[in-house]
């Protein structure tokens, strides 16, 4: 009778040399939890021109402001974006930019729905989800998703404040 032979020995081998070599790598995805706040710098407002329902605008609009985030340093926020509202809420849509000291860069797209405050204490509050699109620098190859929570208060520059938890990827260098 013949002994069976375990297959456990060089199967294990294997995955201890690819380890080591470098070949098998595990994903490290990592968080960023970062807070801003922008003002506008513009706003192109319009109303349809065929009866719009009460309070109706659309229109795009350009954001400027700051970010802090708990691992890095204080960053350059901008974004654009376009929105459609009524005076139950709406749907907004952009792209945002973070820009770091070293001139690395993180850009998201995320979509965006609001509605009014319920306890009129700012304008509206809002959800967002989007995914990261590219970074360059130290982020060059980012990858992953956004996740947004904010409220646009009542001020004469429409201030938003926003919480954003990055959750992401880089490549192995």
């Amino acid at each position: 009778m013949r002994k069976k032979k375990s297959v456990f020995f060089p199967v294990s081998l294997f995955f201890i040399v690819a380890w080591f070599c470098g070949f098998i790598q595990p994903a490290a995805g990592e968080t960023l939890n970062c807070k801003s706040e922008s003002k506008i710098d513009v706003d192109h407002m319009d109303s349809l021109l065929l009866k719009p329902p009460k309070n109706f605008m659309y229109g795009d609009m350009k954001r400027v402001g700051s970010v802090s985030c708990d691992k890095e340093e204080p960053a350059k926020f901008f974004r654009c974006q376009t929105y459609v509202r009524t005076e139950n809420g709406g749907m907004t849509q952009g792209i945002t930019v973070l820009t770091f000291k070293d001139s690395s860069k993180i850009v998201m797209r995320y979509s965006q729905s609001q509605r009014p405050d319920p306890e009129k204490k700012v304008n509206w509050i809002y959800d967002a989800t989007g995914e990261i699109l590219n970074g360059n620098g130290r982020f060059e190859g980012i990858q992953g998703s956004v996740s947004i929570s904010g409220k646009d208060l009542a001020d004469i520059y429409r201030t938003e404040i926003q919480e954003m938890t990055i959750t992401y990827t880089l490549p192995s260098k």
